[in-house]
């Protein structure tokens, strides 16, 4: 196995592993106020734990770093502005990382604060956003960064 053989596979299941246990997140119901408190507890406590423990070594890590070897290995580095499928990529990537960052785990840290006894969520906070518009924004986000990495046009 080559050394850009090995980066595509880490990159490839860094993709499957980060990305692909939270498109079930979807599925979860949104009205926390309608859901039994044992259940809520539970969603969060998945959400939270799938997300920090799993997803954000991958998505903060394993992803952009791969990446940036791939680049380099490959020799997209020479001329990467003529790589037009790469770039936006890699923007539709940062995007989706401040949404992570600013929206999505902000509320979801507090989601497990407020569900578990001990913890003392902030009483002033405020959600960020609304996970029936972020969820499917960061899945599609996802979906069309997938398509770019492989379909690679004008490549």
């Amino acid at each position: 196995m080559s050394y850009l053989q090995f980066l595509l596979v880490v990159h490839v299941l860094g993709a499957v592993i980060g990305f692909g246990s939270t498109f079930a997140f979807a599925f979860f119901p949104t009205d926390a106020d309608a859901l039994e408190p044992g259940v809520r507890t539970t969603l969060a406590d998945i959400s939270y734990k799938v997300g920090t423990r799993l997803s954000d070594p991958v998505v903060f890590l394993i992803q952009p770093l791969t990446g940036v070897l791939m680049i380099f290995e490959t020799g997209r580095n020479h001329g990467f502005f003529d790589h037009q499928w790469l770039w936006i990529a890699i923007v539709l990537y940062l995007v989706f990382l401040s949404i992570i960052v600013f929206v999505a785990r902000p509320d979801t840290r507090h989601e497990y604060e407020v569900t578990h006894p001990g913890l003392t969520p902030d009483p002033n906070y405020r959600p960020r956003g609304n996970p029936n518009v972020y969820g499917p924004v960061l899945g599609a986000l996802i979906v069309i960064i997938i398509i770019l990495m492989v379909w690679k046009p004008g490549d």
